[in-house]
C-alpha cells in the first residue's frame, strides 16, 4: 500500500493522469466612436488609443484572442478608422469580430436588437472587403431573446416583437451568415444572448438556446464557435447560468460570459469593481466557469479604455480578469 501511495504521489507531482490545464480565451469590446456619436452620449474617450498607444495595454493584450466592434462601426465608420482598428489588431494577432443583429426582417414585426435589415450583412461584407481588411468572427446579438422569447410589447421601431418559432429565427439568422460568407467564407459564427429568468424559467431558456444553436448549425452547415452569456444581473442568473453552460457543453460549443458593471454605478472604479466581483463569483463555482471571458461595456461607464494600470479602465478590467481566471 505504501508503494502504491508513493506511485500515486509521483504521478500527481508529474501531472500523470491529471486533467488538462484550463485555457481561457479573452475578448475585449467597448463603446466605439461611431456608437457614441449616433447615440449622442459620452463613451470611451480614448477608444482609438488601443491602436495609437499599444504600450498602454501591452500586458492585457498579450492574452486577448478577439476584439469586437459594433455593426454601426463598420456601416458608418470612416475607411481610415476601420482600417486602423482592423489592421492594428491583426498586427497583434488579435481576431476581429462584429456584434450584430442577424434575424433578417421580412415581416411587419421586429426591429432593434436581435434583428437586421435584409441587406445589412451584405453591406458590411462588401465594405470591409473593399477596404482590404478581414472579418474573423460574427457575434449574432440576442436572436433568441428578441425574436422568440419576448411575446408582447413593442420594439423601438414601434412594431410588435415577432415571437418566431426557433426554426424561423435560425433561418433568418442564417441569411445574414450566408450573406457575409460571400465575402469572408471562413468567418466564424457565435451567439451572444440574454441569460435571464424574467420571462421564461431557466430550464426552458437553456433548452431554447440549445435548440436554436442546433438549428443554426444545420442551416449554415458548420459548428458554432461560441455562445456568450449576456447576463441579466438583477434576475436569478445563478439558477440559469449552470444550465446554459451545460447545454452548450453538450453541443461542444465553447461557453463564455460578458463581464461588466451596471448603469447605477457612479464612477469608473465602482463599475469595474462590481464587474470583478461578479467574475469572482462565477469563477468560484465549477458549474459556471467559462471558456471565454468578454470584457465589454455598452454603458456610459467606464469612460476610458486605457491604461491597463489605472483602476477603472476597460483594459484594467481585462487585465484583472486575466489574473482571476488564469491562462
Amino acid at each position: 500500500m505504501r508503494s502504491l501511495a508513493c506511485l500515486l504521489a509521483v504521478a500527481a507531482f508529474c501531472g500523470l493522469g491529471a486533467a488538462p490545464a484550463r485555457a481561457v480565451d479573452y475578448w475585449l469590446g467597448g463603446v466605439d466612436p461611431v456608437v457614441q456619436q449616433l447615440a449622442h452620449k459620452p463613451g470611451m474617450q480614448d477608444y482609438m488609443g488601443l491602436v495609437n498607444d499599444p504600450a498602454a495595454w501591452r500586458a492585457s493584450a498579450a492574452k486577448v484572442s478577439v476584439f469586437k466592434v459594433s455593426a454601426q462601426f463598420i456601416l458608418v465608420g470612416s475607411p481610415d478608422m476601420i482600417r486602423r482598428v482592423f489592421n492594428g489588431m491583426h498586427a497583434r494577432h488579435i481576431r476581429m469580430a462584429v456584434e450584430m443583429g442577424s434575424v433578417v426582417r421580412l415581416d411587419p414585426c421586429g426591429g432593434g436588437e436581435g434583428y437586421a435589415p435584409q441587406d445589412m450583412a451584405d453591406k458590411m461584407g462588401k465594405k470591409l472587403r473593399a477596404l482590404g481588411v478581414t472579418l474573423d468572427d460574427m457575434s449574432l446579438d440576442e436572436p433568441v431573446w428578441y425574436a422568440h422569447e419576448i411575446k408582447s410589447g413593442m420594439t423601438p421601431l414601434h412594431q410588435p416583437f415577432c415571437a418566431y418559432p426557433l426554426k424561423v429565427v435560425a433561418q433568418r439568422s442564417a441569411m445574414s451568415v450566408k450573406a457575409m460568407r460571400k465575402y469572408f467564407p471562413h468567418v466564424q459564427v457565435g451567439i451572444i444572448d440574454v441569460v435571464s429568468t424574467s420571462l421564461v424559467p431557466p430550464a426552458q431558456l437553456a433548452h431554447d438556446e440549445g435548440e436554436y444553436a442546433r438549428l443554426l448549425q444545420d442551416e449554415i452547415g458548420a459548428p458554432l464557435a461560441y455562445f456568450h452569456a449576456d447576463i441579466a444581473w438583477r434576475t436569478n442568473w445563478q439558477a440559469a447560468l449552470p444550465l446554459m453552460r451545460r447545454e452548450m457543453r453538450a453541443l461542444h460549443i465553447p461557453f463564455g460570459i460578458v463581464i461588466g458593471g451596471s448603469p447605477n454605478q457612479r464612477t469608473n472604479e465602482a463599475w469595474v469593481d462590481v464587474a470583478l466581483q461578479r467574475l469572482k463569483a462565477i469563477e468560484a463555482d465549477p458549474a459556471t466557469r467559462p471558456d471565454q471571458i468578454v470584457a465589454q461595456s455598452w454603458q456610459n461607464l467606464p469612460t476610458h479604455m486605457l491604461p491597463e494600470t489605472q483602476p477603472g479602465t476597460e483594459t484594467y478590467l481585462l487585465l484583472q480578469s486575466e489574473r482571476i481566471a488564469g491562462p
